[in-house]
């Protein structure tokens, strides 16, 4: 029985080209998913920090910032503005009696946080209500409503 002094000793050209691919797909698949990761991560700090600012606006109304209905808007810094509709909530269940021994008024307030620029204009949008004591309102308004 003769053996053969020559023996496979590497890698032929079809198996290191085979193996060039798997590692070109598999690491293309790789930046994919860590650029995705990327850009969650930036958009969740970008939505965290809009809702900082929108906190932020929401506790000065009524205490630096007077309630009263109307549009505005703003900006916060260079990056994010804002815009608030603010108007007398109406819940139609209070019984007007009521509601005059009760000098509270309730004001809804829309609140509308932007950033970037078209065609990526992000938004996060936020409602709540805020409470004022009607005679100081009316004292501050001239005795008017």
């Amino acid at each position: 029985m003769k053996t053969s002094r020559h023996t496979a000793a590497g890698f032929t050209l079809l198996e290191v080209l085979a193996a060039f691919v798997l590692f070109s797909v598999t690491f293309a698949a790789l930046i994919q998913v860590l650029s995705g990761a990327l850009n969650n991560t930036r958009n969740a700090q970008e939505m965290t920090e809009a809702g900082l600012w929108a906190a932020s606006y929401l506790n000065t109304l009524g205490v630096e910032t007077p309630l009263k209905e109307g549009v505005t808007g703003g900006e916060f810094d260079d990056k994010y503005r804002f815009e608030a509709d603010i108007r007398l909530y109406e819940d139609g269940f209070t019984d007007p009696a009521l509601a005059e021994l009760i000098p509270i008024d309730l004001f809804e307030v829309d609140l509308t946080v932007y950033w970037g620029e078209p065609p990526r204009l992000r938004q996060a949008h936020f409602r709540t209500l805020r409470s004022a004591d009607r005679n100081l309102r009316q004292g501050a308004a001239g005795g008017r409503r």
